[in-house]
């Protein structure tokens, strides 16, 4: 093999290697999700068969076009895709079974999981049989405290009983039953919760909850299990670059007469540079009128004074995105959520995730900014955060995009900094007309890598080539027989010739 083949295999293979190890999210799979409901009836993806997609089946079982199904509730659905339009408890679709005959079957979605879904596991682990032949099993929920045959049973109501008696997880099982969970660390939580304790999910919705008809609630012998900070308040989110808030109760309504917050720290080694912003996606949205608020509000320390950034009432039906840039100042995100006495509703689910975004020009573009007040520097301002639509002109200078939140709906690629970004935002935009940034920390850290694999591998084929000529040994040279060259050689002070 010739030097450049060397230098060009090593460098490749190295490439690999760090590309792997600097996006772990490739290594381990997406994390990708299609859905934010726990039923499902947010899913707008293209699956056209009730198995899943990753089933070893040699044959999947095609939907019915809903046009040709001959209900007329379901003739606007989109060609023959797994819908849940009238809050099933899971997507589904019709099915041929004869001649001129459908029935209902429900699909079997992989990526149509809300992120505050575990998944569905077997209700006792760890089978092992002793000497005397007595058949052992360890609970997969291994709380004392339990609500069993609640007739009041929901989705909810078990997160809430088991976050009040400081659970991390919550199972439901038999659509009436609640159990609570709490492992001392997070390898034995990984050890219970694995893939060799994992039932499929169709095990988990056979049974919906006793009090709401909409939602799964278990199964049979199987445990659909959440975690406990999802529908919470006061959740503190430290050093983590994308992660996902619900409102409170949720999946069920909010309370009244209500005060609650969630508090986004920013991760302590994200740059903090005007290319680099906090994106927060609304991906549901339901308040009631004006006085049901949440607010977002930006933090430089914990004793500082907040300067309140946006905000949104039941007025609003589909917030766009919210990016807020991250400079050195910036410490702490606040949302804060109140509610008043009238009547309540299914509340929000946002995600969010710090990036490093890049934007792709067009000539002109529409954007929705937000109006802010400047902060006071003892006070937390009160004004409200309007919308407006205004036309720009996309030009090669950014004067306000380091300083004003934006509201985005204009078309642009984005770089995400972090590996593990969530799952897909389908709103996750940028506007036009920003300055150029500075290359990733990848790609600069994989250029010096390349070129210490380049030196590295030059100055090992250098010691090889060295070693190798130094143990060539000459071919003896003999001269003809007759040969006769004098050789003279001086010797003190006479001269010998030798013939």
């Amino acid at each position: 093999m010739s030097f450049r083949q060397i230098q060009r295999t090593t460098c490749s293979w190295f490439l690999i290697v760090l590309l792997i190890w600097t996006n772990p999210a490739s290594a381990n799979g997406p994390d990708v999700t299609e859905c934010y409901t726990v039923n499902g009836a947010d899913y707008e993806g293209s699956q056209s068969h009730v198995e899943s997609p990753t089933s070893t089946t040699s044959s999947f079982t095609p939907c019915v076009r809903w046009a040709d199904a001959g209900v007329e509730e379901f003739q606007s659905l989109p060609n023959n895709y797994c819908r849940n339009s009238n809050n099933s408890v899971f997507p589904w679709c019709f099915v041929s079974v004869g001649v001129g005959q459908v029935e209902a079957r429900m699909c079997d979605i992989p990526t149509c999981s809300t992120p505050a879904y575990v998944g569905c596991f077997r209700p006792n682990i760890n089978t092992t049989m002793t000497s005397d032949g007595v058949i052992m099993t360890t609970p997969l929920m291994n709380g004392a405290d339990m609500l069993s045959s609640d007739p009041k049973m929901k989705i909810s109501r078990c997160l809430n009983f088991c976050r009040s008696r400081k659970y991390n997880y919550a199972g439901l099982t038999r659509g009436h039953s609640c159990l609570c969970s709490k492992w001392p660390n997070s390898m034995e939580s990984d050890a219970a919760l694995s893939d060799a304790n994992r039932l499929p999910a169709a095990r988990c919705r056979q049974i919906h909850c006793v009090e709401d008809p909409i939602h799964p609630c278990g199964g049979n012998d199987a445990v659909a299990v959440y975690d406990t900070d999802a529908g919470s308040c006061k959740v503190k989110y430290f050093n983590q670059t994308h992660g996902t808030i619900y409102s409170p109760r949720w999946p069920g309504r909010y309370q009244h007469n209500l005060s609650c917050s969630w508090q986004v720290y920013v991760p302590k080694w994200f740059p903090k540079t005007s290319n680099y912003a906090a994106l927060f996606s609304f991906l549901h949205f339901d308040l009631h009128g004006s006085e049901d608020v949440l607010d977002f509000i930006t933090f430089e320390g914990v004793f500082s004074a907040g300067s309140k950034i946006a905000s949104y009432n039941g007025t609003l039906s589909d917030p766009a995105d919210l990016e807020i840039p991250v400079d050195n100042t910036t410490k702490v995100f606040l949302l804060n959520f109140k509610s008043d006495g009238a009547k309540a509703r299914k509340g929000f689910v946002i995600s969010f995730k710090f990036r490093k975004t890049e934007t792709i020009a067009s000539p002109s573009t529409t954007q929705l900014s937000i109006s802010t007040e400047p902060p006071v520097a003892s006070t937390i301002s009160t004004t409200t955060i309007t919308t407006e639509t205004t036309t720009t002109v996309t030009t090669t200078t950014a004067s306000t995009i380091t300083t004003t939140p934006r509201v985005i709906p204009s078309t642009t690629a984005e770089a995400n900094y972090d590996s593990k970004s969530p799952t897909t935002s389908p709103k996750s935009t940028k506007p036009a007309g920003q300055a150029p940034s500075k290359p990733p920390v990848n790609v600069i850290v994989i250029g010096v890598a390349c070129a210490l694999v380049v030196l590295v591998t030059v100055s090992v084929v250098v010691v090889i080539e060295m070693k190798r000529r130094r143990k060539k040994v000459p071919k003896e040279i003999t001269p003809p027989a007759d040969f006769k060259n004098p050789v003279t050689f001086n010797n003190g002070s006479k001269t010998v010739n030798i013939v």
